[in-house]
């Protein structure tokens, strides 16, 4: 009989030696999962509202721009890139007139791109 509660003291140590850790290290697992699932979802979501025409007005339209303007304006025509971006400088900078604009003013900050 004595051996036999040995034998399961032995057994029962070795399950708490092996097994809480394994249990915290599930449960560690799970948790991160769930929180950068959770952040994909966010970025997703966030991804949405930096699009021109989902989260503003278009800038032709806020400009009052007629028709026959529209159809030779790079803004109109590419209306998934901001209007400011396709009329940059030769040097990449924003030409003044667009950081006059209540468009570029009022767009959101786009977040920053996962680095990969």
């Amino acid at each position: 009989m004595e051996g036999y509660s040995t034998t399961l003291a032995v057994i029962l140590v070795l399950l708490l030696r092996l097994g809480a850790p394994i249990l915290v290290t599930v449960l560690i697992v799970y948790a991160l999962r769930r929180m950068d699932a959770h952040w994909q979802e966010e970025a997703r979501r966030q991804e949405g509202t930096i699009q021109v025409g989902i989260s503003q007005t278009p800038c032709w339209e806020v400009r009052g721009c007629l028709p026959e303007q529209r159809i030779h304006c790079a803004g109109f025509l590419h209306p998934e890139i901001p209007c400011w971006q396709q009329f940059r400088t030769r040097d990449g900078l924003v030409r003044a007139e667009c950081r006059d604009c209540s468009v570029f003013r009022d767009a959101p900050v786009p977040a920053l791109a996962p680095v990969k």
